[in-house]
């Protein structure tokens, strides 16, 4: 015989009362951050900034720009990936402030980069809806385990 809790209604509903949905979307949030980054990263790998469109400017130097085409063509020719020696993509990291969720880098160069290159940091729409499909199914699954 399978064993049953059983509980009240009142039970039930004092059980989902007492979550703090806040948290449960922050920890789900938590849960997702190298998928935020791995998603940010692809994009840039790609040329993308956040709001879908290309990296901008242009490389400058054409004889830089094929050199650049010839270890990724992924971008196009001239379009920025953002990808050299790698400490630029390796160091990024996020950062949870209340449901704001920043996307940062340990390099000294970092802040030159995000202001020569605006939008890199974030997500495109595509990539935010398969972050928010995760996210979702983490922030119910952590939901369940609260209320049972």
């Amino acid at each position: 015989m399978k064993n049953y809790i059983l509980m009240t209604v009142q039970e039930f509903y004092n059980r989902i009362k007492s979550v703090n949905l806040n948290q449960l979307k922050a920890q789900a949030a938590e849960k997702n951050k190298t998928l935020i980054l791995d998603m940010n990263r692809k994009q840039m790998h790609a040329g993308i900034r956040a709001d879908g469109e290309k990296i901008k400017p242009d490389y400058h130097n054409s004889n830089y720009a094929k050199y650049k085409q010839a270890k990724n063509p992924i971008p196009g020719l001239g379009t920025p990936d953002l990808f050299l020696t790698g400490k630029f993509y390796n160091t990024l990291s996020t950062e949870l402030t209340g449901m704001i969720m920043k996307v940062k880098t340990g390099v000294d160069y970092g802040e030159k980069l995000r202001n020569k290159y605006p939008d890199i940091f974030g997500l495109t729409s595509n990539s935010l809806a398969v972050v928010q499909k995760k996210a979702t199914t983490d922030f119910i699954e952590l939901w369940k385990e609260k209320i049972k």
